[in-house]
């Protein structure tokens, strides 16, 4: 039987996120069969970090589609019970919908437990990391309240970066964006971005190893 040790544990010393979600992922059989579709109050803790640890890790991953299947296996009773839970069903949601703004506001405002915070933040990251490379991909300029829109940014750097005036764009926002290699064009009050290629996934990566350790789970029951 699996417990809130076992589950610290992980969380504590899995190096990277694709280890991360492998060994939840060979929890879950465990965690079906301990505790099914309803659970006992005492139970909300372990199965709120648990779960939401799997879909953080799974966004992480650009795994959407697998954690959105997710949310057909949880508890009924756990999503009804449990503001951590709930939040991360809302964050999911935003990022399907591609809802950035909503997304950080989610990432910041939510009162994360300690365990998944760490989580939390590696999501952040990833998200402005990846976000900087599709808008690079997607734009010959742009504006810098869309870009901080976009990015996160404009909680960080106060309401003058949202404006479009020349003389009122935060210094603070250039810096971040030219540190990524963007130009500004102080005249046209727009950012030029830094062409960037995405390289593909590895093929033995990511659905294709969850489409594996699924078939195991099912043969166990799960």
């Amino acid at each position: 039987m699996v417990s809130m040790a076992d589950i610290a544990q992980v969380l504590a010393t899995t190096p990277s996120p694709a280890i991360l979600l492998q060994n939840l992922m060979e929890l879950e059989g465990d965690v079906s069969l301990t505790f099914g579709n309803t659970h006992m109050a005492s139970d909300t803790e372990f199965l709120s970090i648990y779960y939401s640890s799997y879909f953080l890790v799974l966004l992480l991953e650009d795994e959407i589609n697998e954690a959105r299947a997710l949310t057909r296996r949880l508890p009924t009773s756990l999503v009804a019970a449990d503001s951590t839970i709930q939040s991360t069903i809302s964050l999911l949601r935003a990022v399907w919908n591609k809802n950035h703004e909503k997304i950080y506001h989610i990432l910041r405002q939510t009162p994360w437990p300690e365990s998944i915070k760490s989580l939390v933040q590696q999501y952040q990251l990833h998200l402005q990391n990846k976000t900087f490379k599709d808008i690079s991909l997607a734009y010959g300029s742009i504006r810098p309240s869309t870009a901080a829109v976009y990015l996160g940014l404009d909680s960080f750097v106060g309401e003058d970066a949202m404006s479009d005036s020349a003389d009122n764009t935060s210094p603070e926002l250039v810096a971040m964006f030219t540190s990524k290699g963007w130009e500004w064009n102080a005249e046209s009050k727009l950012f030029i971005p830094k062409v960037t290629t995405q390289a593909p996934k590895a093929t033995d990566s990511g659905s294709a190893v969850i489409g594996r350790l699924a078939a195991q789970l099912r043969g166990h029951g799960a």
